[in-house]
């Protein structure tokens, strides 16, 4: 295992702002468009302010039906939770060990009655919090987490675990009335052409059931498995696109980020016992593959339509493409986004996204999404 794909597996370590690229936008001449609208509600981000929406490097984000949403930033690190207009309600969390606290959280979910649980890769545990923040418990992996997402509708979470040494995953869930993993898919080792085998580095719950995973470095392939058996369900949904060039400028940013990220991939890599130089994260990084992927990290989202949308890589410093599947796993067309997108989510008529703006300040997006 290299260096290079290990810290694609650890998104919220390796902030690597893909969408500050600017690549060209790929051409679309027979590329359906969707017959969805979007209409931008509010944006919030600043560089220095005591609002609330001075963010760092956002892990995650969840937008509710009725426009309510929560962003969890790594940075921080912590959890805020604002209404629809952007004021902020509540800001919990801070740096450390203790119960409500991080080290360096990745990924959120929030349940049917309104608790939100939030995924900690460094601590190796989930932390379940009441809707007024107040911590009613923590439920310790036992392993490392690639990526977490919550099921459509249940809230329930789904866990990616990793054992990189081996190149094995696994899939847990963590029902909202239980306070212990249950096994989903117990041996992950997919796709073939993925740069760690068995690492998640994007997935979606559907409210049906569906997970569906998928790794875009080299293939557009995502893989459809059974909430409940674990077993491969549906056929693969492919797409034959090309892969777009990086730019110059876009290799010797990606290659000065990796390089400074080294150390922190060795330390990681010895949390499993594995030893630096046995997972490769010694030495220098290898070089940069020259093509951009199809979708990177948490490219994956489900919406209450059971539609499966997917964040590509073809878009530019101005415009984020969107892939969308229809219930049916059949390719509905493209939905040409006029905003950067680093992380979204999606529920009822909401759309959240968060980016950069002009300035290079991140911002959260809201925006309402409904058919044309």
């Amino acid at each position: 295992m290299t260096f290079f794909a290990l810290r694609r597996s650890l998104p919220a370590l390796l902030t690597i702002a893909t969408a500050s690229w600017a690549p060209p936008l790929q051409a679309q001449r027979e590329t359906p468009r969707v017959g969805i609208s979007v209409e931008q509600i509010g944006q919030w981000g600043c560089l220095d302010c005591a609002t609330g929406h001075q963010f760092g490097g956002i892990a995650d984000l969840v937008v509710t039906a009725d426009g309510g949403f929560h962003v969890l930033d790594h940075t921080a690190p912590q959890l805020r939770s604002f209404d629809r207009t952007g004021r902020m309600l509540r800001a919990l969390g801070r740096t450390g060990s203790g119960p409500g606290e991080y080290r360096t959280p990745i990924a959120l979910g929030v349940e049917a009655s309104g608790r939100t649980a939030v995924v900690d890769i460094v601590a190796a545990r989930v932390t379940r919090l009441a809707p007024d923040g107040t911590v009613v418990g923590t439920v310790r992996l036992g392993a490392v987490a690639s990526h977490a997402v919550a099921r459509v509708g249940s809230g329930d979470l789904y866990i990616a675990l990793s054992d990189f040494a081996a190149g094995v995953g696994r899939i847990v869930s963590l029902g909202e009335s239980v306070d212990s993993l249950t096994p989903i898919v117990s041996s992950l080792d997919f796709p073939p052409t993925e740069v760690v085998r068995g690492t998640v580095y994007s997935m979606a719950v559907s409210r049906e059931g569906t997970i569906a995973i998928g790794d875009g470095h080299q293939e557009y392939r995502i893989r459809r498995y059974s909430a409940q058996t674990g077993a491969t369900s549906q056929p693969d949904l492919v797409r034959d696109v090309s892969r777009t060039p990086r730019t110059p400028a876009e290799i010797a940013e990606l290659e000065r980020r990796l390089g400074g990220r080294m150390a922190q991939m060795r330390t990681m890599v010895e949390r499993q016992g594995g030893g630096g130089g046995r997972a490769g994260a010694s030495g220098p990084a290898p070089a940069v593959d020259p093509l951009r992927r199809h979708f990177g990290v948490g490219a994956l989202r489900y919406d209450d339509q059971s539609r499966l949308w997917v964040r590509t890589e073809r878009g530019d410093s101005a415009r984020t493409v969107f892939d969308l599947f229809d219930s049916a796993g059949r390719f509905a067309g493209e939905l040409i986004l006029p905003a950067r997108v680093n992380v979204f989510h999606v529920a009822g008529e909401h759309l959240l996204t968060a980016g950069v703006g002009p300035d290079e300040v991140p911002v959260i997006t809201l925006w309402r999404v409904r058919a044309r």
